[in-house]
């Protein structure tokens, strides 16, 4: 009684850091990307024009994902009005059934211990935390990578009804992001690899159930002779000569090197930078980059030789997903970018907190007083450098100086993902919805779908012309009179500085 008192203790202690990493100025670190734009118009699509669809556009693949995800959150869209702020803090009620689950898996991986630790590194962890303030397609990975394990090793102890804890990762990989591939096929693989029988009756409700969820994709597929999978073909195939993979990139000694965020992440006064599609040259932390890849490499070499089937498990996923990357960069010819090893990072705090608890006092204090410093160090001097809250600030005070639904063009100066992108939807937000711009060119497809951009663009922009532009650290705005239809896209936007700026 005395012991389950103290462990009820030490986890309401982690919890307190963990609410603290999360919520510490909450408007500071809420982050409004495209990625959050075409989820929030994919959802709009649903709760406001109440059309839900067999299939959500992905624009980064080309291949149309089911709608179970969206549909799942769209209650959420519907209660907070579409309200962006409020939106966002659904990514923070994800995390707390995250936090549950890792405590779960720990557990059952390693006993109490374990469990604490591993609740303790992912709560204190800056990256982690990062994350979970987002609302995206990524959003369940954290969740669904750590069901998969607790279903593995449920199954492993002949726990059978342990097997419906994997539909989440049977599921998701084709109805939210394609990341979570490595839950399903590591999943797939530790159950072939460790023998694992299942039960007949199992095995054909989980097919159901599965039937059930995957149906909308299967019926899509039937309506459009297949074309999911001429657009995965034409993927599969099709190079992309633009793009650059290093020798870090190539060999994955840069998995290492992202492995080690999730102990420690420099602080950053743009914080958007861990979330971007570019490399992160001047983030590396050479210590944590060793003292993963020596536990890493440790807890390889211990399986190796014990073959425990609950460290196999990890060590399914570990492999499986570096695999999968390495398979992405070379015949995909495709950048991974860091945000995706969030789906593996419950299996880096699981293999830790396994390392430690087989420590002394001394040590494990010691390493839970470094990483909790380190991280409430880059917690506390970071943000992100274009909030949620400046940009919406910035769209009312041009949305003022226009008249109510009328036809806009919405430009950015230069980058494609200025500020982050996502200015789209919060003009959508504040009542005034663009209907050309530099999506069209991208992206037009998607948002024609969901009635955005009209089904055919003009060849001339609206009356009215907004652009927006990046410089000196600073958005700047400007609503341009085009009712002589003298602006040109092609000419003006690139090289345009609007020196007006609206804050």
């Amino acid at each position: 009684m005395k012991k389950n008192k103290l462990i009820f203790l030490y986890f309401a202690g982690i919890f307190v850091v963990f609410l603290f990493f999360r919520f510490w100025k909450i408007d500071k670190f809420q982050y409004w990307s495209d990625d959050e734009q075409l989820l929030w118009y994919t959802v709009r699509h649903i709760v406001v024009d109440r059309h839900p669809s067999l299939v959500a556009v992905n624009t980064a693949l080309g291949v149309s994902l089911g709608s179970i995800y969206h549909l799942l959150i769209s209650p959420w869209y519907y209660l907070t009005k579409l309200n962006p702020q409020l939106i966002l803090l659904l990514g923070n009620i994800f995390s707390l059934a995250s936090i549950l689950v890792i405590y779960k898996a720990g557990e059952m991986l390693g006993g109490k211990k374990t469990a604490l630790l591993a609740s303790f590194l992912y709560s204190a962890s800056f990256i982690s935390s990062l994350f979970d303030r987002r609302l995206w397609a990524l959003t369940p990975n954290f969740l669904v990578t750590t069901l998969s394990i607790i279903a593995l090793l449920g199954l492993i102890s002949g726990k059978k009804k342990y097997i419906y804890l994997l539909l989440p990762a049977f599921v998701l990989p084709f109805n939210s992001d394609p990341s979570l591939l490595a839950a399903l096929i590591s999943s797939i693989i530790a159950i072939i690899l460790l023998k694992i029988k299942l039960p007949r009756k199992h095995v054909v409700t989980f097919g159901f159930f599965l039937l059930i969820f995957l149906s909308p994709l299967i019926f899509f597929e039937i309506r459009h002779k297949g074309q999911n999978l001429k657009s995965l073909k034409n993927l599969i195939t099709t190079r992309i000569p633009e793009t650059k993979i290093n020798a870090s990139s190539l060999f994955l000694t840069d998995q290492l090197e992202y492995f080690s965020r999730f102990i420690y992440s420099r602080p950053s006064k743009s914080s958007e930078i861990y979330f971007c599609y570019c490399r992160i040259e001047d983030n590396k932390n050479l210590l944590p980059i060793i003292i993963s890849t020596a536990i890493i490499m440790f807890f390889i070499y211990k399986v190796l030789k014990t073959k425990d089937k609950k460290d196999i498990v990890l060590l399914t996923f570990l492999i499986t997903y570096i695999s999968g990357v390495y398979i992405f960069r070379t015949v995909l010819s495709r950048n991974s970018e860091f945000f995706y090893s969030i789906v593996i990072s419950p299996v880096i705090y699981l293999i830790l907190a396994k390392f430690l608890s087989q420590k002394s006092k001394i040590v494990i204090t010691f390493s839970l007083i470094m990483h909790l410093s380190l991280n409430l160090y880059s917690l506390l001097n970071s943000e992100i450098k274009y909030t949620l809250k400046e940009k919406l600030n910035l769209t009312e005070t041009v949305t003022k100086q226009i008249k109510p639904n009328e036809d806009i063009s919405l430009y950015y100066g230069g980058d494609i993902f200025l500020a982050g992108g996502g200015w789209t939807s919060l003009f959508t937000y504040k009542g005034i919805t663009p209907i050309q711009g530099s999506l069209a060119k991208y992206w037009g497809h998607a948002y024609q779908s969901y009635g955005i951009y009209p089904k055919e663009f003009s060849k001339t922009d609206p009356s009215t012309v907004v652009i927006l532009s990046e410089k000196s650290g600073n958005v700047y705005a400007t609503i341009i009179d085009n009712r002589k239809k003298l602006f040109n896209s092609d000419l003006n936007v690139e090289k345009l500085y609007i020196p007006k700026y609206f804050k």
